[in-house]
């Protein structure tokens, strides 16, 4: 199978309503695995609170975060809060952006 085969798979796969939201999740970053190497990853869910006026963590699917659960404590409890990408990203339009304004 090529690359981009298996590339199209992993996405079909991600797609696939026969099997719930979060073991499609998790089928997707150990199949990236294989792609890309990564050593641990996450799916973050986020819902804007419009009284509060920020983004809030709804949601997170993991795999191999165990061993540094503070690191995730600290992410979830203050990085997630001040996610700047998150307002960009959440437009009724599509968004043209210098990644160097986030990831600078």
């Amino acid at each position: 199978m090529s690359q981009f085969e298996t590339l199209n798979k992993i996405i079909a796969d991600l797609y696939d309503d026969a099997l719930p939201l979060h073991n499609r999740i998790i089928n997707f970053l150990y199949a990236m695995m294989g792609v890309v190497w990564f050593d641990r990853g996450t799916v973050l869910f986020f819902r804007k609170n419009e009284h509060a006026g920020y983004y809030e963590k709804h949601s997170s699917i993991s795999i191999n975060w165990e061993k540094d659960e503070d690191f995730v404590k600290k992410y979830n409890s203050y990085y997630c809060h001040v996610d700047d990408t998150l307002p960009v990203m959440d437009s009724p339009y599509p968004v043209i952006f210098k990644s160097s304004t986030f990831f600078n």
